[in-house]
C-alpha cells in the first residue's frame, strides 16, 4: 500500500528561507502506523516521558509514521507539477506485503529541545528499505530527487 501526505494548493513556490515567508506545507512519502501499532508506540513514548528518559511532546497517534522520502518544504503551497510527478512515481511501485518490527528506541541528532524520540529496527525492516529504494528509483525516473530518511 502506498501513502503520501500533502496539503494541496493551486499556486506554489519553493521557499528560499528569505524574508517573512515560512514553510506552510511539507511533502513526503511515509508509511503510517495502523491504530494498534500507533497505540503501542504512544504507550512506549508516554512511559519513557514519565520515566524522564526522553524530553519533549509526543507526536499525536494519528501522525506516527516512518518517513521514506522527504520531497521538500514549501511556502505558499505545493508545486502542482511536483505533486503530479510524485503521484505518478508512487503508482509505479509494486511490492509484496511485508512485516516490520521496531525493537529499539533512539533519537536523531540536533538540539536537545527538538530531538524526536524514534523507534528503530534492525532485523525486520528489510521491507521498508526495499520500499524506500523502489520509490526512490521511481522518483528519479520522473525527475525528483527525494531525500531518503
Amino acid at each position: 500500500m502506498q501513502h503520501f501526505l500533502y496539503l494541496s494548493s493551486a499556486q506554489a513556490q519553493l521557499s528560499l528561507g528569505l524574508g517573512e515567508e515560512k514553510t506552510t506545507e511539507r511533502l513526503f512519502f511515509a508509511v503510517m502506523a495502523d491504530a494498534h501499532t500507533a497505540e503501542r508506540a504512544a504507550n512506549i513514548a508516554e512511559g519513557l516521558l514519565q520515566a524522564g528518559q526522553v524530553d519533549g511532546k509526543p507526536l499525536g497517534r494519528e501522525r506516527l509514521h516512518v518517513t521514506l522520502h522527504h520531497l521538500g518544504d514549501y511556502a505558499g503551497g505545493l508545486p502542482p507539477s511536483l505533486l503530479s510527478r510524485a503521484s505518478q512515481a508512487a503508482e509505479r511501485v509494486v511490492l509484496d506485503a511485508f512485516d516490520v518490527e521496531l525493537d529499539r528506541v533512539g533519537t536523531f541528532g540536533g538540539r536537545r529541545s527538538q530531538l524526536p524520540c524514534v523507534l528503530r529496527g534492525e532485523d525486520r525492516v528489510r521491507g521498508l528499505h526495499d520500499l524506500q529504494g523502489a520509490l526512490g528509483r521511481q522518483l528519479a525516473r520522473v525527475g525528483i530527487a527525494g531525500d531518503a530518511q
